[in-house]
């Protein structure tokens, strides 16, 4: 019996924990995909501190995006997107009034970044709001998705929260997903004229 655990064991330790610890001692954050309830490799690794040069030190704003971004992971996280993939899922209707909220807490906020000049942050927050708004208005699966990765990049280039980094967002840089969130942010505006 003890020989078989160690086999278990050694075939444990062979696969999954290896893996684990070399992540561990490398770095990298390969839960955090699992955590936002989005797929893991779709984002980069990076080094925080690398992201963005426009770094805002108003803690109140900071203290706005963790916030939010918390929210956004109670609703999203742990696959919880999912429960949005139909237009009539109860969840849409559930966390409405919630998502509205944080519409308005990050429209204070816009109003204090621009105070500061931070002109790439007050962007992305406004397509933080343009593109949750299309999410929750539309109750359009993708757009929830890049509103919770749009909030998520801004986390991690302005708070230095360790986790993977989704290229949604002008503060850091960007790539073909931030070109998505233009076109969902131009979606949302033509929906409202």
């Amino acid at each position: 019996m003890k020989k078989r655990l160690a086999i278990l064991g050694g075939i444990i330790i062979g696969g999954s924990v290896i893996l684990l610890l070399a992540a561990s001692v490398l770095g990298l954050n390969i839960f955090s995909g699992l955590v936002d309830g989005n797929e893991a490799d779709e984002g980069v690794i990076v080094d925080v501190e690398d992201l963005s040069d426009e770094k805002l030190e108003n803690e109140e704003v900071l203290d706005t995006i963790a916030n939010v971004h918390r929210i956004w992971n109670d609703i999203t996280g742990f696959a919880g997107h999912k429960e949005f993939l139909e237009e009539d899922s109860e969840a849409w209707e559930e966390t409405e009034s919630e998502m509205y909220q944080t519409f308005e807490i990050i429209e204070e906020a816009v109003e204090t970044v621009n105070d500061y000049g931070h002109d790439n942050l007050q962007h992305d927050l406004e397509n933080f709001i343009d593109v949750a708004s299309l999410a929750t208005k539309e109750r359009d699966h993708e757009a929830l998705l890049y509103s919770h990765r749009i909030i998520h990049d801004l986390d991690v280039v302005h708070n230095n929260y360790e986790a993977t980094y989704y290229e949604t967002t002008n503060s850091g840089y960007t790539g073909v997903k931030y070109e998505r969130v233009e076109e969902l942010v131009k979606e949302h505006k033509n929906n409202e004229s």
